[in-house]
């Protein structure tokens, strides 16, 4: 923000010279800090005492900011610039705004009220001087996007859905963030954690871990997988909430035996990475393994499967076991038939 190069106050030779660029800052703690810099020139020969700057930052709806700050004197035939420091209370909005947190997560443009009210002439002569201009408010996350899973895997009691993401913060803020919180899908619950560098755009990685048990329904069902956290940065959390369509790499995945005798099987791949897919058939009688049978497929995203196999054992079957490992990944699923 720029405000005019030369602003005149209404009273003798003093004049607001110039109103700088405004830039942001975080203390730290709860509060999103714009300095803006004013320069005021003094050319006649008296003081000017007890300098007050009045500030407001509004928009439509809310005042985020009403106070003022206290700026010291000027001396005759002097030319001061003076840092006000407009501190906007993020606690504040969040207080104004939750649950929505509409302004940690959008732009807006507020309106800053800039009053400058001084003493002069040995304070026979008060006056202030009054300013309006617009300010861009930058959100604290700008961006937040979940891109198509790296891979699926099973780690001992676990299992963990790489995604990698990219989240863009605002330039003010420095250091490091957590985004951490709990995922919810249509018949499991998970968490996941990650660490980014704030103040710019961040691409990471991000696991959504599970218990195996919630494979089944991960590998055989896509669904929308619910994520909900809080992001920790100096004390300071935000809520942050998205939704995530999950696409099962054996999506709708059926079995059935034919009353001739044919196994029949069928899935679509709706995951986005290829599957190498190593198909394991046991059949069984009176509890022992009769038969053992194995093929290989490769399976592209997107693409469909559907298998019709005779069962070629020449004895009683009174089970199938099918158990179907994708080496790349290491997911594994069984499924047992009885016939």
């Amino acid at each position: 923000m720029v405000f005019l190069a030369i602003l005149p106050v209404a009273i003798k030779s003093t004049t607001v010279e110039s109103v700088g660029d405004i830039t942001w800052s975080f203390d730290g703690k709860r509060y999103a800090v714009m300095s803006v810099p004013v320069t005021i020139k003094n050319s006649g020969v008296y003081d000017i005492d007890q300098i007050k700057i009045f500030f407001r930052v509004k928009n439509s709806t809310a005042t985020f900011v009403d106070s003022y700050q206290d700026a010291g004197d000027i001396p005759a035939g002097s030319r001061r610039t003076i840092v006000i420091r407009i501190p906007v209370d993020l606690q504040h909005i969040y207080e104004l705004e939750e649950p929505t947190f509409y302004h940690f997560f959008n732009y807006d443009t507020f309106s800053l009220n800039f009053s400058l009210s001084l003493k002069y002439l040995l304070d026979m002569v008060d006056f202030n001087s009054r300013y309006l201009d617009d300010v861009r408010w930058e959100p604290l996350v700008k961006e937040f996007v979940l891109h198509h899973p790296s891979g699926m895997e099973e780690n001992g009691t676990n299992v963990i859905i790489t995604i990698p993401y990219t989240i863009t913060t605002a330039s003010y803020l420095k250091g490091t963030a957590a985004f951490r919180g709990n995922v919810t899908g249509d018949a499991n619950v998970g968490s996941f954690s990650t660490e980014f560098t704030l103040g710019r755009r961040y691409d990471g990685t991000l696991k959504l871990v599970f218990n195996v048990n919630a494979t089944k329904s991960l590998v055989t069902h896509s669904q929308i997988l619910h994520l909900s956290g809080e992001i920790d940065f100096e004390g300071f959390r935000v809520p942050m909430h998205t939704d995530y369509a999950w696409g099962a790499p054996l999506n709708n995945l059926q079995f059935e035996v034919l009353n001739n005798g044919t196994l029949h099987y069928s899935f679509q791949n709706d995951a986005d990475f290829s599957l190498s897919l190593l198909v394991e058939k046991d059949y069984y009688y009176n509890g022992t393994l009769v038969y053992h049978e194995e093929e290989r497929m490769s399976v592209e995203p997107g693409e469909s499967v559907s298998r019709y196999e005779e069962i070629n054992v020449n004895q009683p079957v009174d089970r199938v076991v099918i158990t179907i490992t994708d080496e790349n990944t290491g997911i594994r699923y069984v499924e047992v038939i009885d016939l």
